[in-house]
């Protein structure tokens, strides 16, 4: 395949030179012929003059026909050109776009181990019997959201895969367990390194079902320990995957958990829009419903 060679302004130039030139040769050689032509005839030469003309309107059809096709020529090596140049910009911006999304991942990570780092270097790995369970009660002492990432649901509807697999859901659902008995103690640091280990779990198992409970136990963990801003975010990023299924029972609480934050940040308008959402959204008569109904008459 032709490999086409970008265009400059100089080779442009350079081209219309050149054009302008051939264009005064040819008035130049036209002018001459006229003056030869009108001497012939009147020495009597007129047959001369005849097959001259002939041949001059062919060599005038020659010139004319390879201007044509170095004018087509052009313009297709100038429209191709175009198209590589807009595939290139396509790609620059596909590569740029990559690499930020990659840049806020590894970014929010770090910052999440950032507050990890300020706890105590072991985290006690004695558990109760209870937090081995699947699924513990809730508090009443924490903002309305999931115990921790797994849940009866998740578990059920977990597809069958290899050991290996299930294996690894397994310990990111007891990573969890344990991060939601150290928050309702009082330690969300280590709670929020263990909720951010299972989440490094959940993303490279891509299991954007299980990843959104986890942000928001996160999230729960972040806000529990001050870091309110962080904790926004991962309440956001946990909604971004909700509202791929409208219809989850969990879209309200999630709602809920990030109004009162914003709340606690100080943002009262936007904290009672989202509460009023989560209230839409939230059965009538569950205990988070209620919970979201006294904040709004609080906050009136």
């Amino acid at each position: 395949m032709m490999r086409i060679q970008p265009l400059s302004v100089r080779n442009l130039l350079e081209q219309l030179r050149a054009e302008r030139r051939l264009r005064q040769r040819v008035a130049a050689l036209t002018a001459m012929s006229v003056f030869f032509a009108s001497a012939l005839i009147a020495v009597g030469l007129g047959q001369i003059v005849l097959v001259l003309a002939v041949l001059a309107a062919v060599a005038a059809g020659v010139a004319l026909a390879v201007r044509a096709v170095s004018h087509h020529d052009l313009q297709r090596v100038l429209r191709a050109a175009g198209s590589v140049q807009r595939r290139q910009r396509v790609s620059a911006l596909v590569t740029r776009t990559v690499a930020v999304a990659r840049t806020q991942r590894t970014h929010a990570v770090r910052q999440t181990r950032r507050l990890a780092a300020k706890a105590a270097p072991r985290v006690p790995q004695a558990v109760p019997s209870r937090a081995r369970q699947v699924v513990s009660p809730p508090s009443a002492e924490e903002l309305y959201g999931w115990p921790y990432a797994g849940s009866e649901e998740v578990a059920a509807r977990a597809p069958r895969s290899q050991p290996k697999i299930d294996d690894e859901r397994r310990r990111a659902l007891e990573l969890n367990a344990r991060g939601a008995q150290l928050r309702r103690a009082g330690n969300p640091a280590p709670a929020a390194a263990l909720h951010l280990e299972a989440l490094e779990i959940f993303l490279s198992l891509d299991d954007r079902h299980a990843q959104a409970p986890t942000l928001n136990s996160l999230a729960l963990a972040l806000a529990a320990a001050g870091e309110t801003d962080a904790a926004v975010e991962r309440f956001e990023q946990s909604l971004l995957i909700l509202r791929e299924r409208p219809d989850d029972p969990e879209h309200g609480k999630v709602i809920a958990n990030l109004g009162f934050t914003l709340l606690r940040q100080g943002a009262d308008d936007r904290g009672r829009e989202l509460l009023c959402e989560a209230l839409e959204k939230l059965p009538p008569e569950s205990p988070a419903a209620h919970k979201v109904e006294a904040q709004l008459r609080r906050a009136s």
